[in-house]
C-alpha cells in the first residue's frame, strides 16, 4: 500500500496487482484490455483511423470492421465522459483523505476519479505517472 499526498489531500492505493483483491484484479484487467484496445481519448481516435485506413488498404475487411467498433466505443466514452485510464486507476484506490472506498463499481469508481480531481487535486500527469508505476510490476524481470 502506497500514500499519495496531493495538493489538497491524500489518498492510498495498492502499489501493484499482487495487493489487489481478486475481484478488482478482474476489473482491473477489463479495464487495461479496455483502455488499450479502445481507449477514451482523441489521440486514441486518431490511431483508430489511422489503423482503420491501413485495413483498408491491405483489403482487411474484418479488421477494419472491428477497428471501426473500437473507434465507436472510444467515441462512446469520449461523449460520456469516461475515461478508461481513470478507472483502470481507480481500481487501486483504497482510500481517500482516510475513508475507505469499498464500492469498486464502475459508478463508483467514474465518482473515486471525480473527487480526486475536484476535492484532492489530482493531476493527469500525477496519475499516469502512478499508473505507470503500477504497469511495470506487470512485466516479469
Amino acid at each position: 500500500m502506497r500514500t499519495i499526498q496531493t495538493s489538497q489531500g491524500s489518498f492510498k492505493i495498492s502499489d501493484s496487482i499482487k495487493e489487489l483483491p481478486i475481484h478488482r484484479f478482474s476489473e482491473f484487467q477489463k479495464y487495461l484490455l479496455q483502455d488499450s484496445g479502445i481507449g477514451s481519448t482523441i489521440e486514441e481516435v486518431y490511431k483508430h483511423s489511422e489503423k482503420l485506413d491501413i485495413f483498408l488498404a491491405a483489403n482487411k475487411v474484418q479488421e477494419a470492421i472491428n477497428e471501426r467498433a473500437n473507434q465507436h466505443f472510444n467515441f462512446f466514452y469520449m461523449l460520456n465522459q469516461i475515461s478508461i485510464t481513470h478507472l483502470t486507476f481507480a481500481v487501486f484506490v483504497d482510500a481517500i483523505d482516510d475513508q475507505p472506498v469499498t464500492d469498486h463499481s464502475e459508478s463508483n469508481l467514474r465518482q473515486v476519479c471525480d473527487r480526486l480531481g475536484r476535492v484532492n487535486g489530482l493531476q493527469r500527469q500525477e496519475l499516469e505517472t502512478i499508473l505507470e508505476d503500477i504497469k511495470k510490476k506487470l512485466i516479469p524481470n
